[in-house]
């Protein structure tokens, strides 16, 4: 399989070049944008932002349309359980829960977590 086929195969519409990094808010000015372009990956938006002492760090949040599927698929779940015993219920709406937080906690993410968790 040469380079060429898996450009193709790939989808090369989907292939977009993204200003990211320690000068992407300065450049976002020039462009005529408030702040630079956001990446989506794996379930995660990526973005710019600054730590506490100035310095450049990307952020992750967990992207818009996968918290409503998860807030969506966990009220499916509530529903489908509803009359089973308690300690059931619990055990599946745990597991449901932990999956969720072990893939989505990453620093900065937490007012996406408490969404779920409310």
């Amino acid at each position: 399989m040469s380079d060429d086929s898996l450009v193709h195969a790939s989808g090369a519409t989907k292939t977009k070049l993204v200003e990211f990094g320690r000068f992407a808010q300065r450049h976002a000015g020039k462009r005529g944008r408030n702040r630079p372009e956001t990446i989506y990956f794996l379930g995660l938006t990526l973005y710019c932002t600054r730590n506490r002492k100035g310095n450049f760090k990307v952020g992750m949040r967990t992207e818009k349309s996968r918290l409503r599927r998860s807030l969506l698929s966990l009220q499916e779940l509530m529903r489908r359980v509803r009359h089973d015993r308690i300690g059931d219920q619990v055990r599946e709406i745990n597991a449901a829960l932990r999956g969720h937080y072990a893939y989505y906690r990453v620093a900065g993410n937490f007012r996406a977590l408490f969404r779920v968790y409310r």
